[in-house]
């Protein structure tokens, strides 16, 4: 009876720990609405064009490795088709759009300070603007744009996820605001596409990499589409005032400006001198224009010499890292390697971002299978009907996984059995599986879900106690 009642809780354990792993953060936009006053057109279609459509990035779960994929309820087709028609009053009149999403993603990430834990989300969207008349479609704009948002310590159960819902609406609100303001001033591209580009992915498509023109006049850039199209805000005078030393020697500037309805905190960047600044903090720090990319001229150095805390919400890891270091510099645990990353800016979205794409990023999976002590017998690994190494006692192996990839056939084989099984993986985080020889000597693979079992593995890792196998080659 006992051995019955031990089973069941060890099964009830494993249940709940599997439907803590899998649980997804699902967000609605159920009954959300825009207001676009002045608005001609009805959006007819939503089309879904990013890459990766299994999810629109993570959030933390129970521990900040630890990460669930976030979704929209009913899909984001749908779900962005009845916001967007919600700015219309009536069809009747209107002109019909189609709006293509290239991106939209959202990330959490936090950090420490004095004791207390922050988080904050980054969220990222591309769109594209399409007009129809008499069965042609025309392309009219990309809009690109990104908003972070940070919160409190997070033990008092303030967190970005609430916010998740209006941040999208809010994001969709001024990109199609944007359009309309182009369309009214006559500015939209006016280029005819196929049923195919119409359906495509734009954002590895010449729109975003053609060249801009120099611009030799002082002038605003209201949003990164105009810095992107070229669009530049002459009317304004600029003049700059005075700046910290160490900035100034950084080529860092703050401008003012005449128009008093313009404040520096609410604009992309501007021109002066014949040079491009990004605004950050409201300071502007110059861009490197390179044959490949608009490189951020000093990003590392303008935040490691002493810009506050509050920017670290506005320039995310970078800035968070940057304002702990400069005063918790004994800490070891925060990553200072990430303050050498060259920066540029990404033309999907404007948003400053390293120069090589972080792995928390990618919409992958790390495996991690590794071996305790055994005794005497060959254990070899294989995924997918291919063998990628041979195991010995205290060693482990790695992997990363793609959607593509995914699920897996693993199998593990010894010199008297064999063990197979097929692993769904799960995106963003890293799993951990055991490969174990029995002393009957029959093979196993048993995954780790604990966060106190799986940082024991790291530490094993990262002091050498486990041994690293290369994966083999053909």
């Amino acid at each position: 009876m006992k051995k019955l009642k031990f089973i069941f809780l060890l099964s009830w354990a494993i249940l709940i720990q599997c439907a803590l792993f899998a649980q997804d953060y699902i967000v609605s936009l159920k009954g959300a609405k825009i207001n676009i006053p002045e608005n001609n057109y009805l959006v007819t279609q939503v089309i879904d064009a990013r890459i990766e459509k299994s999810c629109h990035g993570y959030i933390f779960g129970d521990y900040p490795s630890s990460r669930r994929q976030v979704k929209i309820e009913g899909g984001i087709e749908a779900s962005l088709l009845s916001v967007l028609k919600s700015g219309s009053n009536s069809s009747v009149g209107k002109n019909p759009v189609i709006i293509k999403i290239n991106k939209l993603s959202v990330f959490e990430d936090g950090y420490s300070v004095m004791g207390k834990s922050y988080v904050y989300a980054e969220m990222q969207i591309n769109m594209d603007f399409y007009t129809i008349l008499n069965d042609t479609i025309f392309h009219q704009f990309n809009a690109g744009r990104y908003v972070k948002f940070i919160h409190v310590d997070i033990y008092h159960g303030i967190s970005p996820k609430g916010q998740i819902d209006d941040q999208i609406v809010k994001i969709t609100e001024l990109c199609y605001s944007e359009f309309l303001q182009r369309m009214r001033l006559n500015l939209g591209h006016q280029q005819v596409v196929s049923q195919q580009q119409l359906q495509e992915n734009s954002l590895n498509q010449e729109q975003l990499a053609k060249s801009r023109s120099n611009n030799y006049k002082n002038g605003i850039y209201h949003s990164f589409n105009d810095f992107r199209d070229n669009i530049l805000d002459t009317l304004t005078i600029i003049s700059q005032k005075s700046i910290d030393t160490w900035a100034y020697n950084l080529g860092c500037k703050i401008f003012k400006f005449e128009d008093s309805n313009i404040k520096p905190i609410n604009i992309w960047g501007v021109e002066y001198n014949r040079i491009t600044y990004i605004q950050i903090d409201a300071v502007f720090i110059p861009i490197k224009v390179t044959p490949t990319a608009y490189v951020i001229k000093n990003l590392a150095s303008f935040y490691q010499n002493g810009r506050l805390m509050e920017a670290g919400a506005e320039m995310g890891l970078l800035g968070l890292i940057a304002a702990s270091k400069k005063v918790y510099d004994q800490d070891k645990s925060y990553n200072s390697d990430y303050l050498e990353k060259q920066f540029i800016i990404d033309m999907s979205t404007g948003m400053p971002v390293p120069m090589e794409e972080t792995d928390s990023r990618k919409f992958e999976s790390k495996l991690i299978f590794y071996t305790d002590k055994y005794d005497g017998e060959n254990l070899d690994l294989s995924i997918n009907g291919k063998k990628v190494c041979s195991f010995m006692p205290n060693s482990y192996f790695t992997i990363k996984v793609t959607l593509d990839e995914n699920p897996l056939n693993i199998c593990l084989k010894s010199d008297s059995d064999e063990y197979c099984e097929t692993i769904s993986v799960e995106i963003f985080n890293t799993m951990y599986f055991e490969a174990i020889i029995n002393k009957k000597g029959m093979v196993s693979l048993f995954e780790k879900k604990s966060h106190a079992m799986q940082s024991s593995i790291n530490y094993l890792i990262e002091n050498g106690k486990m041994v690293k196998i290369e994966q083999e080659t053909e």
